[in-house]
């Protein structure tokens, strides 16, 4: 990336950050929420579903971590080093 892609990036961080918590909540609640019977349970017996739900859910705590990790990044790395200095 050059300085054209990421300066425009740096000035919006806050609704960056903002629309990806949304989404990452929103598909938190996707996937936790109780859901009624679907088709592949019909159909496999529950095992597609219950691979890729796993698949699925393991993917999310991982998008959801790495989200963590560039917000503590982003707003609170350096005025903790600031504090500490």
């Amino acid at each position: 990336m050059t300085d054209r892609t990421l300066v425009p990036l740096t000035r919006n961080k806050e609704w960056l950050f903002l629309s990806a918590g949304v989404l990452i909540g929103l598909n938190f609640f996707l996937v936790f929420r109780s859901k009624p019977q679907t088709v592949c349970d019909l159909e496999s017996g529950g095992d597609g579903c219950r691979v890729t739900g796993r698949c699925n859910r393991v993917v999310l705590r991982l998008s959801a971590g790495i989200y963590a990790i560039g917000l503590f990044m982003a707003y609170a790395a350096l005025p903790l080093m600031e504090a500490f200095d």
